[in-house]
């Protein structure tokens, strides 16, 4: 009833909003990259997929990749705190290790834990980011079950062009970001550098950041590209966990290096390779330093994982016959700790088959197949469609998707955690959606139903008092919808909204799983005025959640709504002047049980061109 009335609402709007608009805006259709790694108009995706644009995260202001995320439909933003604190994301319910984080092609998520620690990853020199919602086996691996999220950096272009942008606001927090682009002949590149500093909520609690992005290219041939790409984010970020270790002396220090080297090339009409190689390095020092007055000895550790990998794609055009796309990659991913060294060998090749059946119809399917060092062969498979209807334009989608997820390196062989009698993770999704546009798309509504069942899910499970170990649970469920609406009733004024309801649940037993909530519903305004001024409004209402500790005692987290926003104004033309508020109305929760959010936070900017 629910979704009948959401779509019933965005069809009693679109009935009487026709007067508002009388002519055809000159509107280019969006394409997407990450649904089929190739590009695609966003009408004939197959599964659900959203675009945030460099335009989009620039009128935002935001410090880091993460705030980019918070109103994404279906995502749900996890931080211990503030700024700097460990922070994951989590697509329709999926834990955060079934999430394939990739940066510039590179796969970034942790080879130990699995997921992507988001916290000091800055938005400054990001194109824009696609997020794909729902397994996504055949092209991402088979860990991607419950979907992708593919950062895109800046690339150059002409003319040449410099900037500066300097920012400062509360908990002595600063941020300065030079940039530097061009494109000249056959070379282009685009170098970013940032610094961010900040206080944080508590003594010891304090973050510094500093950031490299750099991108380049050169067409060597006319059949030839080659490309590169580079991010290292070096941090230091104190580690005072309040109630739960009150320690103003503890802190660590993490440099995360991604690097990517592509060739582009076409040797016949209908062939095109793609061969990239990766390296991700993610070296982290613990320090405890001991306390004054006291016997405590100072304390280190240190974790580092390399992954080095191989990727290898093939498309061919087929004329009628469609687009087949096949590939080949190697992945070779290594951690070292005190007592703790260990390798995880893959490979695996896959085939995608893409039909446009006609103008409206398009058909994908295709299958993977996976060697693990530890687990052996495992095939999966997956297919999906998109039609669109001649006389409404209305657009459906269907698709199904298998996953195989092996353990992380942590699970198998931590110690005092990992199993080495673990079993990989198998999973099934099913998604459906409808789509609609009206009065030249300035007023749209999506609808996607989705579900997820999980064998074997890999969960850690309180074994003792002091014993926590990572153990496979029974068969999980994870269902929903999504609802989506745009509406642009005037020029410069842009609404975005979605509503996500997730039921993630263990079977037989019906019991919730925790840090998931059942409803996140987001609001978006961006509102340009009097030419030179424009005001973005972002709102996000977050549902309780049960989360558990250490006794594996349920306790149920409060939900929250938080309002987010930004003024600017382009004083000149190179000249843009800035001012944002964070958590307007200074709210009190929490993203994680235990870990109070920041309350109101004011920051002022400016970026000028040269």
């Amino acid at each position: 009833m629910r979704v009948q009335g959401v779509v019933c609402a965005v069809l009693v709007i679109g009935g009487s909003a026709g007067v508002l608009w009388a002519q055809e805006p000159n509107r280019l259709e969006e394409v997407v990259v990450t649904a089929t790694r190739t590009r695609l108009p966003k009408s004939k995706v197959t599964k659900s997929v959203s675009v945030v644009s460099a335009e989009q995260i620039e009128r935002q202001h935001v410090q880091t990749a993460l705030e980019v995320l918070r109103n994404v439909p279906g995502v749900f933003v996890r931080r211990s705190g503030a700024v700097g604190r460990t922070t994951s994301t989590v697509i329709r319910g999926s834990t955060d290790d079934q999430v394939v984080v990739l940066l510039d092609g590179v796969e970034v998520s942790s080879p130990t834990l699995g997921n992507f620690n988001w916290s000091t990853l800055p938005a400054d020199s990001i194109e824009r980011i696609e997020v794909l919602r729902g397994s996504a086996s055949t092209l991402y691996g088979s860990k991607a079950i419950g979907g992708v999220i593919n950062i895109l950096t800046k690339r150059g272009e002409s003319p040449m062009r410099t900037s500066y942008q300097q920012e400062f606001g509360t908990l002595r927090t600063f941020r300065e970001v030079i940039t530097n682009q061009a494109a000249f002949g056959p070379v282009h590149y685009h170098v970013g550098l940032s610094r961010f500093d900040s206080n944080g909520l508590s003594v010891g609690d304090d973050v510094e950041v500093t950031h490299v992005a750099a991108a380049g290219g050169v067409q060597l041939a006319e059949w030839l590209t080659w490309d590169v790409a580079l991010n290292n984010n070096d941090s230091h970020v104190g580690i005072d966990d309040g109630a739960f270790l009150p320690d103003p002396n503890r802190f660590s220090e993490r440099e995360h290096l991604a690097l990517s080297t592509t060739l582009n090339a076409t040797p016949l009409e209908r062939w095109e390779q793609e061969l990239r190689f990766t390296f991700n390095d993610d070296d982290t020092l613990e320090i405890d330093v001991g306390n004054p007055g006291t016997t405590q000895a100072t304390t280190k550790s240190r974790f580092n994982t390399d992954r080095y990998g191989m990727d290898w794609l093939n498309r061919f055009g087929l004329d009628r016959w469609g687009l087949l796309t096949a590939g080949f990659e190697l992945k070779d991913e290594e951690a070292e700790s005190t007592g703790f060294d260990k390798t995880v060998f893959q490979w695996a090749w896959f085939l995608q088959h893409q039909l446009d059946v006609s103008d409206r119809l398009t058909l994908i399917g295709g299958v993977r197949n996976l060697r693990h060092n530890f687990f052996g062969h495992e095939t999966t498979s997956e297919v999906s469609a998109s039609y669109r209807v001649p006389v409404t334009g209305t657009r459906l989608r269907v698709s199904f998707s298998q996953g195989f997820r092996a353990p992380d390196l942590n699970d198998l062989f931590f110690p005092n955690f990992g199993n080495p009698n673990l079993e990989p993770e198998d999973s099934e999704s099913y998604e459906v959606g409808i789509g609609q546009d009206w009065w030249h798309g300035r007023l749209g509504g999506e609808l996607t139903v989705f579900r997820t069942e999980v064998d074997q899910l890999i969960q850690a499970v309180r074994v003792s008092s002091t014993v926590t170990e990572a153990q496979n649970i029974n068969e999980t469920e994870m269902e929903g919808f999504e609802v989506e609406a745009h509406l642009e009733p005037a020029a410069g004024l842009r609404i975005l909204a979605h509503w996500t309801y997730t039921d993630a649940e263990e079977e037989p037993s019906k019991e919730e799983l925790v840090r998931i909530p059942k409803h996140q519903v987001g609001f978006n305004l961006d509102y340009e005025f009097l030419t030179r001024w424009r005001l973005n409004l972002d709102a996000t209402l977050v549902d309780h959640r049960e989360e558990s500790r250490a006794t594996n005692k349920r306790e149920r987290t409060k939900g929250y709504a938080t309002v987010d926003a930004a003024l600017t104004v382009q004083a000149t033309d190179r000249l843009q002047l800035y001012g944002r508020i964070e958590n307007l109305f200074d709210r009190h929760y929490s993203e994680v049980l235990g870990f109070p959010a920041p309350g109101t936070l004011f920051f002022i900017g400016g970026k000028v061109e040269i």
